[in-house]
């Protein structure tokens, strides 16, 4: 069968007790009127930040102590669904899918840059719907779309290649708008959507046209379009570092830019009404306002995680391992070789990796999982910056999802073909 789901013993109802510089109680959570019971009535250890003003920014600080003060997050060991659907040509594969969107009845949504489908699973994690498909009809989609969430669990789609936006809720296509003006058309990835509808784009990851020799840091352009079409860049921010590398290509000198190899990278998300930004050289947040102004920051204090030998030459084994799969095991040699194995690294893996945010409004910051680890962290904050919990997974894949009580875990091997893993977890 291509979805496997087993079955999950429920989760124990109860109050979790502590002392701690502060708490919450969340209310019992209800999925098609009916109590899920799930993470009801469960206090929280919030730990509230350390307050200063630097130049018109309020920085809420922490040290690393608040990780191990605040509420600690168990993730069921058993995943409560595993998707692993990967034919290609199946309405449900998830092969390609990198990205899932959780709402608020627990169903979850999968899209992916590289497939033009846009699967919509049920809280048991049972594909129920296909919400969109490729094409040029309204409601259809073009390649290279990004998914987000709006208020009201609206589905917003930006189709750069049909030129408009598209709003769906999870049952069907809703409408659209066009396209009419964008102020830089490498920022196609959108990061959310502000109350008031403005979208929320940007270029992190992008490999720049313009490049000096050796390393250069690069920046990701942040633009915003009104439900009209119309759009205006309001900040660069921080993204990837780039070093170039001499090669004799097709028997011709050239200069080939590449990304560090475990590197920083623009991580940009709306949350609420701010846009939270940043790439992971330090564990250092900012939050901005529609213009762009960064009028709040969250600060912890973690030392860089330094790039070790074992780090590298796992890294070094999946290089090649991803040229051998792409051009078979005999033909890898020559100058493909050299430029895989002589591919930089990073000398300190980043602070973090991806920004995510629940149905309820938490957001959860997630460490980078690099070759060879076995457990990555997340760490969640309220809409008050307060440190809400810490969350630890041991076993393999990345995130690509957060619920309030569940998230979505991708598991892709050099010939990144994905399944997906879902998992429970529950306050210690």
């Amino acid at each position: 069968m291509p979805i496997r789901r087993i079955a999950a013993l429920a989760l124990p109802i109860g109050v979790l007790l502590h002392t701690a510089t502060g708490c919450e109680r969340r209310p019992a959570t209800t999925v098609n009127g009916r109590d899920a019971a799930l993470i009801a009535d469960v206090v929280t250890r919030s730990v509230k930040p350390t307050l200063r003003t630097d130049s018109g920014v309020t920085v809420h600080s922490f040290d690393t102590t608040a990780f191990a003060a605040t509420t600690q997050y168990v993730v069921e060991s058993t995943p409560m669904a595993i998707l692993d659907n990967t034919d290609v040509n199946s309405d449900t594969s998830v092969a390609r899918v990198d990205g899932a969107i959780f709402l608020r009845d627990r169903s979850f949504v999968t899209y992916s840059r590289m497939s033009t489908r846009m699967i919509v699973f049920d809280s048991t994690a049972k594909p129920i719907r296909i919400l969109a498909r490729f094409g040029t009809a309204p409601g259809d989609l073009g390649r290279n779309q990004t998914l987000a969430r709006a208020q009201h669990d609206t589905l917003v789609v930006t189709d750069f290649s049909n030129r408009r936006v598209n709003y769906y809720s999870s049952q069907k296509f809703v409408r659209q708008t066009p396209i009419t003006s964008v102020v830089d058309e490498r920022a196609d990835q959108l990061a959310g959507v502000l109350p008031d509808g403005t979208l929320v784009l940007h270029s992190g990851g992008q490999i720049p046209e313009h490049f000096p020799n050796g390393r250069s840091k690069h920046d990701a352009v942040v633009m915003v379009m009104n439900p009209q079409g119309l759009s205006g860049r309001i900040a660069d921010i921080p993204d990837i570092t780039i070093a170039t590398m001499r090669t004799g290509w097709d028997g011709e000198r050239t200069r080939m830019p590449l990304p560090l190899r475990l590197g920083p990278r623009a991580q940009i998300i709306v949350w609420d009404s701010l846009i939270a930004t940043g790439n992971g050289e330090s564990y250092r947040v900012a939050f901005r306002n529609v213009s762009g102004k960064i009028v709040h920051a969250v600060e912890i204090s973690v030392p860089p995680r330094l790039m070790t030998t074992p780090i590298r030459d796992a890294d070094l084994a999946y290089r090649v391992a991803e040229l051998e799969y792409i051009d078979g095991k005999d033909a890898v040699s020559g100058e493909k070789l050299r430029l895989r194995k002589a591919w930089p690294i990073a000398d300190t893996i980043p602070a973090f990796g991806g920004f995510f945010i629940s149905p309820n409004n938490t957001l959860w910051i997630t460490s980078v999982p690099a070759r060879g680890d076995t457990t990555w962290q997340a760490t969640a904050f309220n809409s008050r910056f307060e440190m809400t919990g810490r969350l630890t997974f041991t076993g393999q894949g990345a995130p690509i999802g957060f619920g309030d009580d569940r998230l979505v875990v991708r598991v892709a091997g050099v010939d990144e073909v994905a399944t997906l893993r879902v998992f429970r977890f529950r306050p210690e």
